[in-house]
C-alpha cells in the first residue's frame, strides 16, 4: 500500500497484492487411484482509496485470476471423432505432469494457443464505500469466459465494524440466465476478529 497523495483536492492511495493459493501435492477426489491438482489458483489485484475527509472514503478494485493448473490437451482423433489409438496429441501439451511443471505449463499448454490462455483469465470489478471506518456498503461484478464455465454474476454487499469485531454480508444475483450457480441469491456473512487490535486493546489498558 503507498503513502497517501493528493489528487486535485481529494487525498488517494494505491493497493495492489498478489496470492498463490491452492498449492499442493495432487489428491484423490473419489475412490479412483488417479490423483488430481488441487485447483491452484494466481490472484493479481489493484485499486485506489479516494480519500474525502475524516468520515467518507471511497475504492475502486479490479481482480485477475487464473488456474495454475494444466489445461487438457486435444486429442487425435479419425474421421468418425474416435481418439486414434495409440493416443496421440494434436494440441496442447500432456498435463499428466508434477505439481511444480503444471503451474508453469499452465501458462502456455492450451490447445487454442494465446487466445485460449486469455480465456482461462477471469475478472472482477468492485467497489466499496466507507464512512467512520465503521460502516461499509460495496457491490462488484465477476466475469468468466463462456467456453471456461460462462459464470457471470453482480453481488451487493454491506460490513459494521465495532472496535475488533467486523460483520460483513454479501448477496450473490446471477448476471446469466443460462448458467446458474448454487450460491445465486444466497445470503453470505463473514464475521472477522481483529486479533492485533486485541492486543493493542490490552497494552492500553
Amino acid at each position: 500500500r503507498s503513502d497517501e497523495f493528493r489528487m486535485q483536492d481529494i487525498k488517494a492511495r494505491w493497493t495492489w497484492g498478489i496470492q498463490v493459493s491452492n498449492l499442493g501435492a495432487k489428491i484423490s477426489y473419489t475412490e479412483s487411484p488417479n490423483k488430481d491438482f488441487l485447483p491452484t489458483n494466481l490472484r493479481l489485484g489493484s485499486g485506489m482509496d479516494f480519500i474525502f475527509d475524516n468520515y467518507n472514503r471511497l475504492a475502486v478494485f479490479a481482480e485477475f485470476n487464473k488456474l495454475l493448473v494444466p489445461t487438457p490437451p486435444q486429442y487425435c482423433v479419425d474421421s468418425s471423432g474416435r481418439v486414434i489409438n495409440p493416443v496421440a496429441i494434436c494440441g496442447g501439451k500432456d498435463s499428466n505432469v508434477p505439481v511444480m511443471q503444471g503451474v508453469f505449463q499452465s501458462f502456455s499448454d492450451a490447445p487454442g494457443g494465446v487466445r485460449e490462455e486469455l480465456r482461462e483469465i477471469n475478472w472482477t470489478l468492485g467497489t466499496e464505500y466507507w464512512y467512520n471506518d465503521q460502516f461499509a456498503v460495496r457491490m462488484g461484478y465477476f466475469w468468466e469466459h463462456k467456453d471456461k464455465g460462462n459464470r457471470k454474476y453482480f453481488t451487493l454487499g454491506a460490513g459494521i465494524k465495532y472496535n475488533v469485531f467486523q460483520l460483513d454480508f454479501a448477496y450473490l444475483i446471477p448476471a446469466s440466465a443460462t448458467v446458474r450457480s448454487p450460491l445465486e441469491n444466497t445470503l453470505r456473512f463473514t464475521l472477522t476478529f481483529d486479533l492485533e487490535g486485541m492486543g493493542q486493546g490490552a497494552d492500553d489498558i
